[in-house]
């Protein structure tokens, strides 16, 4: 615990995240025993995080780690030490039981670093972009409103079960609700007689985008389409 302030001042130089959100990932999400760090010199130089998921199969569960805020302090870059943090990472998922390590890579040159340290691409992105011109009408009835993290959970579980899917769990969604982690953006349920929506969001300007829509008997448009009477947004990706 002593180390948590050198912990986000490494952290706040690698990522620049604005001082609301760092601590409310510190207050709310951070545990000291899913971050190994490397020290040298008295000093803190890397980090990463390893946060508890599991991976959805057929009705089956793995557990996992979702492995997020790689860095190493600037002046010690190209040493190694990203490197020795993965593999000490990944000895003690094997060593616990863990079944899988997943990451989000931050850009596209990152995915050949993490491909020399075991990482497969196993995941994609479908991505839409939508004027307001181009969406239908919304379809009748259709209501927006604000969602709590069990009804996320639950409209995850049911939108993504024909595929295998990497989980949180539901402390993990309320965390990712909070308005400092937010920044802006929102998550909101989409209710029509015929289908549902959860759409998690931020902006882009006056751009609305669309981290994640799990969709129930809609399709994408038309869950945008009724989310664009509540927004307004120049546009959808």
């Amino acid at each position: 615990p002593a180390d948590r302030g050198a912990i986000m001042a490494l952290w706040s130089a690698c990522f620049g995240d604005p001082p609301g959100a760092l601590a409310a990932y510190f207050n709310l999400r951070h545990r000291d025993e899913y971050m190994p760090v490397w020290a040298q010199d008295g000093a803190i130089v890397g980090m990463l995080s390893m946060l508890p998921v599991a991976l959805r199969v057929g009705g089956a569960s793995y557990p996992g780690r979702y492995v997020f805020a790689v860095a190493t302090d600037p002046a010690w870059r190209g040493r190694g030490i990203s490197t020795q943090l993965l593999a000490f990472a990944h000895d003690w998922m094997r060593q616990n039981g863990v079944r899988l390590s997943a990451l989000v890579p931050a850009d596209q040159g990152l995915f050949d670093f993490y491909g020399r340290r075991g990482y497969k691409t196993y995941f994609y992105q479908r991505r839409l972009s939508l004027s307001p011109a181009e969406l239908p009408l919304p379809p009748v009835g259709a209501r927006v409103a604000r969602c709590d993290a069990a009804a996320w959970l639950e409209a995850r579980d049911r939108a993504f079960e024909a595929c295998p899917f990497v989980r949180w769990g539901e402390d993990a969604l309320a965390f990712m609700m909070n308005d400092e982690w937010l920044d802006g953006g929102g998550v909101a349920r989409v209710d029509t007689p015929t289908g549902r929506a959860i759409a998690a969001w931020d902006w882009d300007g006056d751009q609305a985008v669309v981290r994640e829509l799990a969709l129930q008997g809609l399709a994408a448009p038309q869950a945008l389409a009724a989310l664009h009477a509540k927004l307004g947004a120049s546009a959808y990706r």
